[in-house]
Parts: C-alpha cells; structure tokens; sequence
C-alpha cells in the first residue's frame, strides 16, 4: 500500500505539470496573435485586393475605368498566378467571356490566402506571407 504523502505529492505532481500545460498553451496562443503593425498590413492588403476585385467586376459588368482594370488584371496576374482571359485593343484591355471564372478562381485563392497577405510599404505591393 501507498502512504498518503506519496499520493498526495503525485497529486502535486499532476496539479503542477497541468498549470504547466496552461500557461505554456496560452503563451503560444499569445504568440499567434499578429502585432498591431502586421494587423494594419493585413487590412491595407485586404483593402488594396478589394479594391482591385472591384474593378473587376465593374468591367465585367462593362462600366470599367480602363486604367482601374489594367492595374487589376496585372495586381492579380502577380499575386495569384491566375491571369484573367482579355481581349487587348488599342483602347486598352476588355475582359472576355473566360474572365468571369477567373474572377471566381481569384475568389477561391483569396478565401484560402486572406490571412497570408500584407501590403510591404517598401515595395508598394501585397505580398503573400509565407506559413
């Protein structure tokens, strides 16, 4: 048979190794947590992405601002790799039929990629965080 002080000590033992467990668990947790300075990186990223996402779908609707689409078509050809289908005249670019399920795969890409994107000031672009 046990003596009680050993119980009672493996009872301390446990006790301890679980208050271990929950402070090591909640300063990971607080490590996850982005600094004020990568949030605002986040939301400039996303209001850039929206507002080229926009431009889009403004020209698939034919009320583009040319310049708007071009910059859109180029910002989503090097962040994302998906080129949207155009037709380019000399009055600039038109979107084609096909542009409409790029837009589609552009809004697939960017459900699973929000959270790694941030805008990079130094180089005036949204970048894509590596995971």
């Amino acid at each position: 048979m046990r003596s009680p002080s050993a119980s009672s000590c493996q009872l301390r033992h446990l006790r301890n190794l679980f208050l271990l467990t929950i402070i090591l668990g909640s300063g990971l947790a607080a490590c996850d947590q982005p600094s004020p300075q990568e949030k605002a990186q986040r939301i400039e990223a996303q209001e850039i992405w929206l507002r080229h996402e926009a431009a889009v779908v403004r020209a698939l609707e034919g009320h583009q601002e040319n310049d708007e689409f071009v910059k859109a078509v180029d910002f989503f050809a090097d962040l994302t790799g998906i080129e949207i289908h155009v037709n380019i005249f000399t009055m600039g670019y038109l979107p084609e039929p096909e542009a409409r399920n790029d837009l589609e795969l552009i809004r697939a890409w960017y459900t699973k990629n929000k959270a790694s994107l941030y805008y990079d000031a130094d180089s005036d672009r949204v970048e894509v965080r590596p995971r």
